[in-house]
C-alpha cells in the first residue's frame, strides 16, 4: 500500500470528496480520451436477491486505514441496493497487515475479497487469486495505463483500486501566508521555514513515528531526487548493494536531523497518523510528510483548512509518484466468487468510483468517470502530473520486497539506537536475505 501498501505505505495508507475549492478539470488528459464511447453498463436501482433465496455474505479484508467513512457508506449502499447481499468488512491494523495476509494465505483461511497491492500479491503468490479478463464487465472501461502497473506477467488479478498518487510535503497554506514563509524546495529552505514556525510556537513538521509506514515516506519521496530509476533496478539484480549508494545514507540522516534540531513534535515516537491529521487540521503543525491521500483525512476533521502539497524539499523539483499498485482481488478459493464479481462491478460504476477516488484524492481509473479536482490536486496535475516532472517513488520500484525491516531500522535510528549508516548496513543484509530466499537472480 502506499502505505505499507503505501502505500503502504506505504502509507500505508489515508475525504477528498468533502473538500472545498473544486477546480474545473475532470482528470488527467488520458481519462477524457475515448470517454464518450465507453460507458458503464446500466444497473437496475434494486437488484433481486440471490436465486437461492439465502443471504450471501461477502468477506472483504483491507487495512484499517483503508476503511474510510466513504468506504463504509459505499458498502452500506451496495447492501441497500442489493437485498440478500451483505459485506462483512475485516479491517486489519496496519502494523499487522502484511504478516496476517501471509498467514491467512498459508493456512487457507482467506476472505472472498481483499484490497491488496501488487507487491504483497507477489509475496503470497498471484496464483491464489482469480485472473481478471475481458469477460469482466468493467474491464473494457478501465484506463489501460492504470491496469498495467498492477499486472503480473501480462495478467491482471484484481480490479484497479488505486491510481497514480503523489507523496511529498503537505503544508497549511494559511500558516505559510500569515508568517510570510516560502514553500521550501530543498533542505536548507526547509530548515529556514522550520525556524520561523518554531519561534512562533507552531510545530514545524509533524512526525508520527509510532506508525512506521509514515516514517518511511521521507525516504521514498526523497530518494528518487538523488538517484536515477536504474539504480533500483541494479539493487534488485544484485549489481549494487544499498551501502554502495551514499546518497541513501544522507537521505536517512537528514530525516533524523529534523528530529534532532527540534523541528518536529517532541513526542514523535508516540505520535500516530491520526494525531498528525488532528495537528494539521487544527493548525498546530505547519507541515507533514505524507501522501496526497492524507489531505482528505485532514479536511474531514476541518473542512475549512487549506492544505496543499509540494515536492518533498530535498534536492530537486521532482514529485515522487506511486504507480497505483492497489486492487480489489478475489481469492481463487472463494465460495462466493460470482457474488464477489457482482460487488466489484458495482464498485466500478462511475458514480461509485468517483466517490471512492475523490475520498483518496486520486485520479480516475475508468474512462467514464467525471471527477472534478479540488484546487490542491489541480495544482499537482498542472505542475507535475501532466508535465512529466515526476519520478516513481521508491516502494513502487521494489515490487515483491517486504520493506518492514527497512522501516523498522529507520525507527530504530530515531530512537538513537543506531546511526543512518547502520540503517543501510542492516537493510543491506535483510534485503539480500530476502532476495536469496526468493531466488532472485544475482543473489
Amino acid at each position: 500500500m502506499w502505505k505499507k501498501t503505501f502505500a503502504a505505505a506505504l502509507a500505508v495508507m489515508m475525504a477528498a470528496g468533502m473538500m472545498t475549492g473544486c477546480g474545473k478539470t475532470q482528470a488527467p488528459a488520458e481519462n477524457e480520451a475515448g470517454s464518450a464511447e465507453v460507458t458503464a453498463a446500466p444497473q437496475e436501482e434494486k437488484e433481486a436477491a440471490p436465486e437461492s433465496g439465502e443471504e450471501v455474505t461477502l468477506s472483504f479484508m483491507l487495512p484499517q486505514t483503508h476503511y474510510k467513512d466513504f468506504v463504509k457508506e459505499l458498502t452500506a449502499q451496495f447492501e441497500e441496493e442489493n437485498p440478500g447481499y451483505k459485506i462483512d468488512v475485516q479491517a486489519i491494523p496496519d502494523n499487522q497487515w502484511i504478516d496476517l495476509v501471509k498467514t491467512k494465505v498459508a493456512v487457507e483461511e482467506t476472505p472472498d475479497i481483499i484490497r491488496i497491492d501488487k507487491s504483497l500479491m507477489l509475496e503470497v503468490g498471484e496464483d491464489n487469486f482469480l485472473e481478471m479478463t475481458e469477460e469482466q464487465p468493467w474491464y473494457s472501461r478501465a484506463i489501460e495505463s492504470q491496469m498495467e502497473p498492477k499486472m503480473i506477467d501480462g495478467k491482471l488479478y484484481g480490479m484497479p483500486a488505486s491510481g497514480d498518487t503523489a507523496v511529498g510535503l503537505l503544508y497549511n497554506k494559511k500558516l505559510f501566508d500569515e508568517n510570510n514563509v516560502k514553500v521550501p524546495s530543498n533542505t536548507a529552505e526547509l530548515y529556514e521555514a522550520c525556524e520561523v514556525f518554531k519561534e512562533k510556537g507552531i510545530t514545524p513538521v509533524y512526525a508520527s513515528d509510532k506508525d512506521t509506514w509514515t516514517t518511511q515516506v521521507w525516504f521514498t519521496g526523497a530518494a528518487p531526487q538523488v538517484v536515477p530509476e536504474e539504480t533500483f533496478a541494479k539493487l534488485m539484480s544484485g549489481e549494487l548493494k544499498w551501502t554502495d549508494v551514499p546518497e541513501f545514507e544522507d537521505v536517512i540522516a537528514k530525516m533524523g536531523e529534523l528530529r534532532e534540531k527540534g523541528y518536529t513534535n517532541a513526542d514523535f515516537m508516540a505520535a500516530t497518523y491520526d494525531s498528525a491529521q488532528a495537528a494539521m487540521a487544527n493548525g498546530e503543525a505547519a507541515m507533514y510528510v505524507s501522501g496526497q491521500f492524507a489531505i482528505g483525512d485532514i479536511q474531514k476533521i476541518n473542512p475549512d483548512v487549506d492544505i496543499r502539497m509540494a515536492v518533498l524539499p530535498y534536492e530537486k523539483d521532482i514529485l515522487a509518484v506511486s504507480k497505483g499498485p492497489g486492487q480489489f482481488s478475489i481469492f481463487k478459493n472463494s465460495k462466493n466468487a460470482k457474488a464477489a464479481e457482482k460487488f466489484l462491478d458495482w464498485m466500478s460504476q462511475p458514480e461509485h468510483m468517483d466517490i471512492f477516488l475523490a475520498g483518496w484524492g486520486e485520479y480516475p481509473l475508468f474512462k467514464d468517470q467525471k471527477m472534478e479536482l479540488p484546487a490542491w490536486q489541480q495544482e499537482l496535475n498542472d505542475g507535475y502530473m501532466t508535465t512529466g516532472n515526476t519520478a516513481v517513488e521508491t516502494n513502487s520500484l521494489l515490487t515483491g520486497i517486504d520493506l518492514n525491516d527497512f522501516w523498522s531500522y529507520q525507527q530504530e535510528m530515531l530512537t538513537g539506537s543506531i546511526t543512518a549508516k547502520e540503517v543501510m548496513e542492516k537493510w543491506d543484509v535483510s534485503f539480500a536475505d530476502q532476495a536469496k530466499a526468493k531466488g532472485m537472480e544475482g543473489f
